[in-house]
């Protein structure tokens, strides 16, 4: 997402008549894909494009301002209430972080939670965006919703990158959503395959990562990445810390951005146990 000319194609526009979260059937309204108060920070000026990558090679520009992009996936009372209630607690966080300029940030436990759940919903969005129809999974839409609370299936991590240079301009942002599909066998127990998803996003000089699972109840999961990546992305949910400083110690700029994180092999690759389900 940012300035420049380039190839162009329509805005994508998702038509749904059930609400991506909470499942109700009906009118939708349009939502905010990014936030639109940024357009007050002098981001959303004449000449901004959003960038779409369908292939590292290829980027395409869409039409209009990125925090002006809206799509129509969510009922009045999710848009107007539950999702606008989110959007209003993390602004002050968020723009503590935008504008640090290299100073550290306190960010305490109910910080943290309130920037994991602006990050979840703000991914889930994304990836309508990055796979107009993809396959974010319902379960954990609905149970983000209908619990209002982050499923435990799901990881969020935050880091920091630059705001960069492309060739077709100064990329203000940028989005991932990898689905994958995972088989595990543990000793002699049937195959079971499940849904992995990784979730990416980085906007201005803030990156936020959710990784999440569909195993079922009788496995369990860990989602861990490898040590040096533990110094570039820190947990907020589940939370582990009162207080966690940002940005880290190191900046994804050292590993390619969001290009680089994707990949590295052993992010979010779960270790599989026997959960409290499964036969001794």
């Amino acid at each position: 997402m940012g300035r420049g000319n380039g190839p162009k194609r329509p805005q994508v526009r998702i038509a749904r008549t059930d609400c991506f979260f909470c499942g109700r059937t009906g009118k939708m309204t349009e939502e905010h894909v990014l936030p639109d108060w940024l357009n007050n920070l002098g981001y959303g000026g004449q000449g901004f494009r959003e960038y779409i990558r369908e292939r590292p090679d290829v980027r395409i520009v869409q039409n209009g301002g990125p925090f002006s992009k809206t799509l129509k996936l969510a009922c009045r009372a999710c848009n107007t209430q539950w999702m606008s209630g989110m959007e209003t607690d993390a602004k002050p966080v968020l723009l503590r972080l935008f504008n640090a300029g290299g100073r550290q940030a306190p960010l305490e436990r109910p910080e943290q939670i309130t920037l994991a759940r602006w990050g979840f919903k703000t991914a889930a969005v994304l990836s309508q965006v990055v796979r107009p129809g993809g396959n974010f999974p319902l379960e954990h839409r609905l149970g983000f919703h209908d619990q209002d609370r982050i499923p435990d299936q799901a990881y969020v991590r935050i880091g920091t990158a630059s705001i960069t240079q492309q060739p077709l301009g100064i990329q203000l942002g940028e989005a991932q959503f990898l689905p994958r599909e995972m088989t595990a066998t543990i000793d002699d127990r049937p195959t079971t395959t499940f849904g992995l998803y990784f979730a990416r996003f980085r906007l201005l000089n803030v990156v936020f990562e959710v990784i999440g699972h569909t195993a079922p109840p009788t496995l369990e999961v860990a989602v861990d990445g490898d040590r040096a990546l533990g110094l570039a992305l820190l947990p907020l949910w589940p939370s582990k810390f009162e207080t966690l400083w940002w940005p880290p110690t190191k900046s994804l700029d050292e590993i390619g951005g969001l290009d680089g994180l994707a990949q590295v092999p052993l992010v979010g690759i779960p270790t599989l146990n026997p959960g409290p389900g499964a036969r001794p």
